[in-house]
This record gives C-alpha cells, structure tokens and sequence, in this order.
C-alpha cells in the first residue's frame, strides 16, 4: 500500500485504550465495590481485596501511563508536527511540537520477533520511527502486524524516500 504526505498517524491509541480501560475499571468497578462491601454488606475482606486489585491495576497504570511511546500527528514534505496525546484531557508523556526534516537522520524499523512462549499472544511486529539528531526527539509514527513479513520494511523505506532519509533495520529482541 502506498504511503503518501501529508501522512497523519496515531501510534497512541492503543496506550490510551489500555488506559481508559484501566480507569473504567478502577472508576466502574473497584471503587463502587469498596464503597459497597464496606457500607451495605459490611463485608471488610471484600473491601481489602478489591483496594488490592485497584492497587494492581494503577501499578500496571502509572508503569502504562509513563513508558507508553506513541505520538499523534502529520508528516507533510516539509515538516512533522506532533501535537500532544491526551486522554480524559491528561497529556500523555511524549514529544510535541513542530520539527523540520532536516532534525531527523533516519526512519529506523525496528523489527520484533515475537514471544517464544506459544501461550503469550505476541506476534512478529514491526514499529517505525524517525530518529531525531541531536536534542529532537525520535517519533513513533507507525506499527504494523507482520501479517506481510516485509510492509514494516517496505513501509519505512517508502518513509525513507518520501522524506530523503535513509532506512536502517534494526532486529530487536523479544
């Protein structure tokens, strides 16, 4: 499939599901169930289980909520600006702003292989960036299934000419 500028892309999305999914829970369920095991069933071990889970759950959520590394925003022939991530009008963590190419030296696919565990649902997958020189940022700005093992490849080189960089792959762990 054809890549063509301007290009606007989400690599957030699925940072901000898994955080809204965590704050659903927490909002819908947790509290609620601590309010009601504590006041109508006078149920205190309820209680203590459901502070519990809630505690797990913003564990996984503040860890989710500082590492995630999506971004949001367009690529014309000239310029990428990047506007902030939000969810429930809280900024996500990440870059933001407006950046000329010639801030970036490359679009980097980086190429990952997937779990070896046959009973963890982590598939060969690909995400690129563009690599920021020096003090800019580098950018998420696609992720793909390995459905196709080279349109991760294909896709960032298309970047690559599009915006006159080179394409490096990099071969990452699981």
């Amino acid at each position: 499939m054809p890549i063509t500028l301007p290009y606007e892309f989400d690599t957030s999305r699925v940072f901000r599901l898994l955080l809204k999914g965590m704050v659903g829970l927490e909002v819908i369920i947790v509290v609620p169930g601590i309010v009601y095991s504590l006041l109508f069933s006078h149920n205190n071990a309820a209680a203590l289980a459901l502070a519990f889970t809630g505690a797990v759950i913003l564990f996984f959520g503040v860890r989710i909520f500082k590492f995630q590394a999506g971004s949001v925003g367009t690529i014309t022939a000239h310029e990428i600006v990047v506007k902030p991530s939000k969810i429930y009008g809280l900024r996500l963590p990440g870059p933001s702003g407006r950046f000329s190419l010639d801030q970036f030296n490359a679009v980097r696919v980086e190429m990952m292989s997937g779990s070896p565990d046959p009973d963890v649902r982590s598939g060969p997958h690909e995400r690129i960036y563009l690599v920021g020189k020096d003090g800019t940022p580098d950018i998420l700005i696609a992720r793909t299934n390995r459905n196709d093992a080279d349109y991760g490849i294909s896709a960032g080189q298309q970047f690559g000419r599009l915006l006159n960089l080179p394409c490096e792959e990099r071969h990452m762990p699981y």
